[in-house]
């Protein structure tokens, strides 16, 4: 069976959803902190989800600055979030 490139490991799909939650209105300094804390999971384990989303161009961060944009949602989360009211059409 082939793998789909263009999908998110699972930990990446809930950074993403945890991103977009926090940013979707627009661009900020991201927070590994706070997305630590919501998540429950390590700085370790969510910077390889941060760098899967920005490899793909789910993401934007400045390191520099530290500004954050999320640009677009996996198909299977956008579906998720428009079916519990979260995203209007």
């Amino acid at each position: 069976m082939l793998k789909n490139n263009n999908r998110l490991d699972d930990n990446a799909r809930r950074v993403l959803r945890m991103l977009f939650d926090l940013y979707r209105a627009e661009a900020n300094r991201l927070d590994v902190d706070r997305l630590m804390r919501l998540s429950g999971k390590s700085k370790d384990m969510i910077m390889p989800a941060i760098e899967q989303l920005l490899e793909k161009r789910y993401i934007i961060w400045d390191r520099e600055s530290g500004v954050m944009q999320v640009l677009m949602v996996d198909v299977p989360v956008y579906r998720c979030l428009k079916n519990a009211g979260v995203i209007a059409v």
